[in-house]
């Protein structure tokens, strides 16, 4: 499925995020891969951003709930 978003990471890196029906993943690529590097996969997510330092990314969930999650959780570093 087409990635709903996607943002522009440091170190060359890319995030794509997209929510085939109940089930949402977030995807980090490196600019030089053709694999993902990192993947989250979350239940119930309509929505997510990335702080404009990559540091921190944000979840809205179906239920009302808004989760945050650190760089080093999800973000490999480069």
């Amino acid at each position: 499925a087409p990635a709903s978003s996607v943002w522009f990471l440091p170190g060359g890196r890319l995030a794509s995020f997209h929510a085939p029906g109940d089930k949402a993943v977030v995807r980090v690529w490196s600019t030089d891969a053709d694999e993902p590097v990192s993947k989250l996969a979350l239940s119930g997510v309509l929505a997510v951003a990335v702080s404009a330092d990559a540091r921190l990314l944000a979840t809205a969930n179906q239920d009302g709930a808004v989760g945050v999650w650190e760089n080093a959780d999800i973000l490999p570093r480069k």
